[in-house]
């Protein structure tokens, strides 16, 4: 499935209780596919940002606007 850029940064991120903006969104220059993103972890640490690799993360949800 495609998705727009926009909806990607404009996506959170939920692990059990918590919800985690998307700050930014990394792609391979070769493939262009999406590979990393950067969460927000700013309730866990005070203005952190962690790199987290899409494929340690469940499936996106483009309705709903998440990761699972």
């Amino acid at each position: 499935m495609l998705v727009r850029t926009s909806t990607i940064l404009d996506s959170v991120a939920r692990t059990g209780d918590e919800t985690l903006a998307i700050r930014e969104a990394l792609f391979d220059p070769r493939t262009g596919a999406l590979r990393f993103v950067v969460l927000d972890i700013g309730r866990w640490l005070h203005e952190v940002d962690v790199l987290v690799s899409v494929r340690e993360m469940g499936a996106f949800d483009a309705a709903a606007r998440s990761w699972q």
